[in-house]
């Protein structure tokens, strides 16, 4: 029995890994600079997590990259973790409490 569990964890693990690596490029309708205000039209390649790139006609410059079109959608960057409660209880809890 922990064998199978050790092989299936390592299958796991692998399929995990190959998912990661992949390149993408996301293409929506406009992208939004928060420093300047403007709305521009480009695309962004993804790494590995990581944004490597932002310009126009990535797709012919990486072929292999799987695109996934937003025609809908604008883009903002910057807004990670942007849930915050002005009003409330002051104490230190969650996060902010970890130091």
């Amino acid at each position: 029995m922990r064998k199978l569990t050790l092989i299936f964890g390592i299958y796991c693990a692998f399929l995990s890994a190959q998912t990661i690596a992949e390149s993408v490029i996301l293409n929506p309708y406009q992208i939004l600079n928060v420093q300047s205000g403007q709305l521009y039209k480009a695309q962004i390649l993804v790494e590995n997590g990581k944004i490597i790139q932002i310009g126009s006609n990535l797709t012919k410059k990486t072929a292999d990259a799987k695109v996934i079109n937003l025609p809908d959608l604008t883009l903002i960057p910057g807004l990670m973790d942007a849930h915050v409660h002005l009003m409330g209880n002051t104490e230190l809890k969650g996060y902010a409490g970890i130091g």
